[in-house]
């Protein structure tokens, strides 16, 4: 069975385009386009990985995550355009596993997936 992600962005380009190589990359891929969607997707689905966008038109993707990681035992990949030293220490505290910065190379989103995901065990 493939890794299940899910992937919340706002934007919807961005959204389209990291779903579609995920999807061909071979992992099973919900993606939304709000903190609402992604929280009312968590009450009835379990996945393996959240990518989310930091700031999200309804909310704060760190809110999302600390409200996911309260739920269930998941890690995730926060998606951000800033890089201030001050705003990734928010993230890591939030409980994200990494940040990518935007705009990102696939090939590093696909290493922190597979570093995610190898040092991941499931509850599921």
């Amino acid at each position: 069975m493939s890794a299940r992600i899910l992937l919340v962005e706002d934007h919807h380009s961005t959204r389209r385009a990291l779903a579609y190589l995920l999807l061909h990359s071979g992992f099973d891929v919900t993606a939304v386009a709000s903190k609402a969607e992604a929280l009312n997707f968590c009450a009835n689905h379990d996945f393996d990985l959240l990518i989310c966008d930091v700031a999200l038109a309804d909310g704060s993707g760190l809110e999302l995550m600390q409200e996911l990681a309260g739920r269930c035992n998941t890690r995730g990949i926060a998606y951000t355009t800033r890089d201030r030293p001050e705003e990734l220490a928010g993230i890591s505290e939030a409980g994200f596993f990494a940040t990518l910065i935007k705009p990102a190379d696939y090939g590093k989103l696909e290493g922190l997936i597979q570093q995610a995901l190898g040092s991941h065990t499931s509850s599921h």
